[in-house]
């Protein structure tokens, strides 16, 4: 799991990843600020997620709440 925390270090959501219980790593790039990148130390692999896909997730959560 990869939590998402606001400036005050309030949990704002949480990115699920059951197939991935080993994350050992996480990366943003400056260049590519969309991706989030991330190594998984069980299958020996590096993977993106497209935070813009995360981000519209975690603003529809808010509105319900």
């Amino acid at each position: 799991m990869i939590s998402v925390l606001n400036t005050k270090g309030d949990i704002i959501g949480e990115l699920y990843l059951p197939k991935l219980p080993e994350i050992s790593s996480l990366f943003i790039s400056s260049k590519r600020k969309d991706s989030l990148y991330f190594t998984e130390r069980g299958c020996n692999s590096v993977m993106k997620i497209k935070l813009s896909n995360f981000v519209t997730d975690l603003e529809k959560n808010k509105k319900k709440n």
